[in-house]
């Protein structure tokens, strides 16, 4: 059998080519925490608790050493302080969903950590969402009797990327509640797009699958034509434009976006020249924002989705996101808070997520 020559924290391994980090790391009794992992089990990757930091031809980033193989050169870190700062996010997670775990309990312990700073779903809740049932079930079994709440059409969702808070933090969530996620994102023909730049880095680093659409310009007079009966002012048409493009390469039933986000942050010019001070000024521009007839940026956008038969979904435009942020400062946000203690729980209820 072939052989590769990797670095695993400082130190040269030879390992069998086709083995994975995890497995390498654990021949050489390097400890890398799992819960979805079994030996008899095709890897899943899908509690992320394995995370490692690899270093490949120059550039870093984080992966899950279950399904990672190795290769020749590869660097591996597994307890940098970037991983063991994710790690801790994560073991945080399951604490708040299974505080009554005791897989869950002794991890915290492990890692210092003595109580979640997230809230708490179901405090009697003791499935940690592994998948072990599931797959035993289906891989060794092979009755596939049992298996997970909201798979298939309404477990895989389209996330419109960006490299914005907006976009991003939804993105997280979703992957979070355990959505099999595909990244859309766009650029023009004649401009690369930093955010285009930031959302295939954002997919790969989260093994999201990424579609990038390359918006043509030779057609612009029929496109704004097209749009002519979705839209009825400048501002539409710019906003709407590239989904002409976007929409018919989407597979996916659930269309999520980030939309809305910034009006909660008043990151406009307006907002913050007349409205930044004091708050009761501040949230009459985001009043004025969430107005029905200010909000024409959706309503034709979610004629696009409709128009291909998708299903839109906002969750910033849910009442309780508004209720939260509403009782803070513009300067009070910052993007994990948003992420894990207010979208995830909202998308709780959501009817395409699981409820948690």
């Amino acid at each position: 059998m072939a052989e590769v020559t990797l670095n695993i924290d400082g130190g040269e391994v030879i390992a069998p080519e086709g083995a994975t980090i995890l497995t390498v790391a654990n021949s050489l009794g390097i400890d890398i925490p799992t819960l979805c992992y079994h030996p008899a089990l095709k890897p899943y990757g899908g509690c992320r608790l394995c995370i490692v930091e690899i270093v490949e031809r120059g550039r870093s980033r984080i992966v899950t050493s279950c399904n990672y193989p190795v290769s020749d050169g590869l660097e591996v870190k597994t307890a940098s302080d970037r991983v063991i700062a994710d790690r801790k996010i994560l073991i945080e997670l399951l604490l708040a969903r299974c505080p009554e775990s005791e897989d869950i309990q002794q991890l915290a312990r492990q890692y210092g950590i003595e109580k979640s700073r997230f809230k708490t779903g179901a405090p009697e809740e003791l499935c940690i969402l592994c998948g072990l049932c599931v797959r035993m079930c289906d891989e060794v079994v092979g009755a596939s009797a049992i298996n997970f709440i909201e798979r298939g059409i309404n477990k895989e969702v389209a996330v419109l990327l960006s490299g914005g808070v907006d976009s991003i933090s939804v993105a997280f969530a979703a992957d979070y509640v355990g959505k099999d996620i595909t990244a859309y994102s766009f650029q023009l023909d004649t401009h690369p797009s930093y955010d285009y730049q930031m959302a295939k880095k954002i997919a790969e680093i989260f093994s999201w699958k990424f579609v990038g659409i390359t918006i043509p310009t030779i057609n612009l007079e029929q496109d704004f034509r097209t749009l002519a009966q979705f839209c009825d002012k400048k501002t539409h048409y710019e906003c709407v434009y590239p989904f002409l493009y976007v929409y018919p390469k989407i597979q996916e039933k659930y269309v999520l976006s980030g939309w809305a986000a910034d009006g909660y942050y008043g990151v406009s010019k307006k907002a913050a020249l007349h409205y930044k001070e004091p708050k009761s000024k501040f949230d009459e521009f985001r009043n004025n924002y969430f107005q029905p007839e200010n909000q024409a940026g959706y309503e034709w956008h979610k004629k696009i989705s409709d128009n291909y038969s998708k299903t839109l979904v906002t969750p910033y435009l849910r009442d309780n996101v508004k209720e939260y942020f509403y009782k803070l400062q513009h300067d009070a946000y910052c993007w994990w808070v948003l992420d894990f203690v207010i979208i995830s729980p909202t998308f709780r209820y959501h009817p395409f997520l699981p409820h948690l």
